[in-house]
């Protein structure tokens, strides 16, 4: 299965939805850096809430989420524009 994202509007375009798929993308990262399982969900959910609110911007428009943790993980940062 590819990851994927799915958009849906509803009500007169009063009511939209977005809902992803990302488990490859950050299986990928995980790999790429030799992660942790617990660093890779963080990431994990980071990753694909960026790419669910990118998808909202239009044009060239940039985005970041940055998180500032204490411990093990300590300051993720990640970023998309609307293509991803």
């Amino acid at each position: 299965m590819k990851d994927y994202l799915v958009k849906g509007i509803a009500h007169n375009k009063q009511v939209r939805a977005h809902a992803a798929i990302t488990t490859k993308t950050i299986e990928e990262a995980r790999r790429r850096h030799d992660m942790l399982p617990v660093v890779s969900v963080v990431l994990g959910r980071s990753m694909t809430a960026e790419v669910v609110l990118g998808s909202m911007q239009k044009g060239v428009k940039k985005l970041s989420i940055k998180m500032n943790g204490r411990g093990l993980i300590g300051t993720t940062l990640v970023g998309a524009n609307a293509k991803g």
